[in-house]
């Protein structure tokens, strides 16, 4: 998927691969391995792919199909799930889905026990 939504925000933008490369300070192989999915980006080359082409990290995995990026948004005060994972991993390591959930009920178990203790703020 990553693969894909490289190469069409790439033609979106009538670059050619070298010229990506080069705006990103990369070596030309390294960004073909990331377009034709031989090597998966890191989080800060997703960061870097985000801001260069003016998309959300989310829209480049795949995970919405929604580009715009989140300082586009309207802020509602509301941590997303992108913040959360970058703030927990340090936004280098490789994040499953299975890691993310398992944070996600560790959260819900530590409000149900508040809840039930009594001592949950509002």
């Amino acid at each position: 998927m990553i693969d894909e939504r490289l190469k069409f925000l790439r033609m979106q933008k009538g670059l050619e691969r070298k010229d990506v490369a080069a705006k990103l300070e990369m070596p030309y192989t390294t960004y073909v391995n990331y377009e034709t999915g031989a090597r998966e980006p890191n989080a800060k080359v997703l960061r870097q792919f985000a801001a260069c082409y003016s998309v959300s990290i989310d829209y480049i995995l795949g995970i919405s199909d929604d580009p715009t990026p989140p300082d586009a948004k309207k802020d509602t005060g509301e941590v997303s799930d992108e913040d959360i994972m970058f703030a927990l991993f340090d936004g280098d390591q490789e994040i499953t889905d299975e890691m993310y959930e398992d944070v996600k009920r560790y959260a819900q178990f530590i409000k149900e026990k508040k809840r039930r203790s009594g001592n949950e703020t509002t």
